[in-house]
């Protein structure tokens, strides 16, 4: 890619700008030689602001999971009752009073959104900002005494909830004897220098720009500090993008490990449809667009807060950054413009 590529994206950049509720995008193209690099920024967002990661952050998580396998530290099929408490497990997974089966759910299930577990923050409006600071022990007691879960052996059926990510946080923390932040802090943040990547502690920090549903400027900040490993990570679109090639070239774990993450299920998020692997997820292409779009996956992650963090090994492209928008328009404005930049790299 070249001059007349960078002038290609910007308009498409323009276009996002034009899209109804978004109001701040912020987004970083790059090849994986970094050759080819470009940045952009708009509304309240600068190319070095601060956002929030949400789910994206479970990308991250997946990275110490997999750097955790290969030390012989965890395995991914091992049983939660290896690591957790009986107090912590037990009547989590209980269907209709019958037999708990808490203790036969595993890493791969948490991974892969196949426990069957419902959400830890079942009953909370995100819209309406949680205001539970410690969602953990609260929504932890909350969902035993839910009976509405699925069992973990449907392997097609996908519940994607905080509850998965909020255990492997605990089994992360419990496998390392250290916090889940600081787990992160030795396993990623020194390691790539990401100097401007960060937990959010302090529910007062205004440093990440805010939000919006629609038109409606919301301010999470208790809801992400209850969240670490759920989606807890603010960082910057030059940081993250550190961490995405990182992820995609054996800096954090063998590349060939990743092949192992890709047994996909289809499932319907906001903005459209996304497969869901182990740790991972793919942006749904149909077969009309694939026949426009000769690639084989655009993989990586996507929050609820509108951020993304996708690569295409087809083009050797990455992109990074965020919409900061709840409802759906981000994310289906976003896949779109990347679709786009695929198709024209080719």
């Amino acid at each position: 890619m070249g001059s007349s590529d960078k002038k290609f994206i910007e308009r498409i950049f323009k276009n996002l700008a034009e899209r109804n509720h978004i109001y701040n995008v912020v987004l970083k193209v790059e090849s994986g030689d970094g050759y080819f690099s470009w940045k952009g920024a708009f509304g309240e967002m600068k190319t070095d602001s601060y956002y929030f990661l949400s789910e994206v952050t479970r990308l991250y998580v997946t990275a110490i999971l997999m750097r955790l396998e290969v030390e012989k530290i965890i395995r991914f099929k091992d049983n939660l009752s290896l690591y957790l408490s009986e107090e912590t497990i037990q009547n989590l997974h209980q269907i209709s009073n019958r037999k708990d089966n808490s203790s036969e759910i595993t890493i791969w299930h948490l991974m892969s959104n196949t426990s069957g577990l419902p959400d830890i923050s079942y009953g909370y409006s995100l819209v309406n900002e949680i205001n539970e600071s410690r969602l953990w022990e609260s929504g932890l007691g909350k969902i035993k005494k839910l009976l509405f879960k699925s069992t973990s052996d449907e392997g097609s059926k996908i519940l994607f909830f905080d509850t998965n990510y909020s255990l492997l946080g605990r089994i992360i923390e419990k496998v390392t004897g250290n916090s889940f932040v600081e787990v992160v802090d030795a396993y990623i943040f020194k390691p790539l220098e990401l100097r401007n990547s960060y937990f959010l502690i302090d529910e007062n920090d205004n440093n990440p720009v805010s939000i919006y549903f629609k038109s409606r400027k919301l301010w999470l900040t208790k809801y992400f500090n209850s969240v670490p490993a759920e989606g807890g990570i603010i960082s910057t679109v030059s940081d993250c993008m550190k961490f995405l090639k990182a992820f995609y070239n054996s800096t954090l774990f063998p590349k060939e490990n990743l092949e192992k993450l890709k047994q996909w299920n289809l499932i319907h998020q906001t903005g459209g449809y996304v497969y869901y692997g182990a740790g991972i997820q793919k942006i749904y292409t149909s077969k009309v667009s694939n026949l426009f779009i000769p690639t084989s996956e655009i993989i990586g992650f996507r929050g609820i807060t509108g951020s993304f963090a996708w690569y295409n090994p087809d083009t050797d492209l990455y992109f990074c950054g965020t919409t900061n928008q709840i409802s759906s328009t981000g994310h289906a404005a976003i896949n779109e413009a990347i679709k786009k930049m695929i198709k024209a790299a080719f």
